[in-house]
């Protein structure tokens, strides 16, 4: 939800009779409110896109957001509608949404299902020289074990909006990358799996433990 207190009180006003008054008005009224409500208004979503507006438009093209510009423009980045973040973006001078998805890739995970057999190797490898480490012992042999664990999923194809793939199928469809598609590219992609073009869905998920 934005916040909107205090910005009623500097569009009307008394000597206006509620209508919306000129804009040295508005002006000298949204300036008293600022000294006034310093908590309240100025930490307040309009007012920080109005600053980084301000400044972007005085000629500071890498003017840098507030946490709370940031984690807005992620949240309609993940929704994936990109129509709408970029006509929200574009009006509010903010990130591209390119870039905003890039800083969400950043900050995930690889996910489980696109793990590749020398990523397991790696993550193992790694496992081993804590254990030789706190034991002192570059040298020790390891046993272990590895096990598969199979669990059924609900068959269909997904756009897994976040790591930008189309999951669902079967190996070796089961993750495919959809990262320099459109959306439409996207749609006509999920429907050629529907039709089995890529192969068929999957009927369970194996996970190594």
């Amino acid at each position: 939800m934005v916040q909107t207190s205090g910005f009623k009180d500097a569009i009307c006003t008394d000597e206006t009779n509620g209508n919306v008054p000129s804009h040295d008005t508005f002006i000298l009224n949204f300036a008293k409110l600022m000294k006034n409500n310093t908590g309240d208004i100025q930490n307040s979503l309009p007012v920080l896109f109005l600053k980084t507006l301000m400044s972007k438009m005085g000629g500071n093209n890498k003017a840098a957001y507030s946490e709370r510009e940031f984690n807005f423009f992620l949240a309609m980045a993940a929704s994936g509608d990109k129509k709408s973040y970029e006509f929200v973006s574009g009006n509010l001078r903010g990130m591209t949404f390119r870039h905003v998805r890039r800083v969400i890739a950043s900050r995930r995970s690889n996910p489980f299902i696109n793990t590749k057999k020398d990523e397991i190797i790696d993550k193992l490898r790694q496992h081993f020289q804590r254990i030789r480490g706190q034991l002192k012992n570059t040298g020790m042999r390891i046993a272990f074990t590895v096990g598969i664990d199979a669990t059924i999923v609900v068959p269909a194809y997904q756009h897994l909006v976040e790591a930008d793939a189309i999951v669902g199928g079967a190996h070796p469809n089961h993750f495919i990358d959809v990262s320099d598609k459109s959306t439409d590219d996207v749609k006509a992609l999920v429907k050629d799996c529907l039709d089995k073009k890529h192969g068929d869905k999957a009927a369970e998920v194996k996970i190594v433990v």
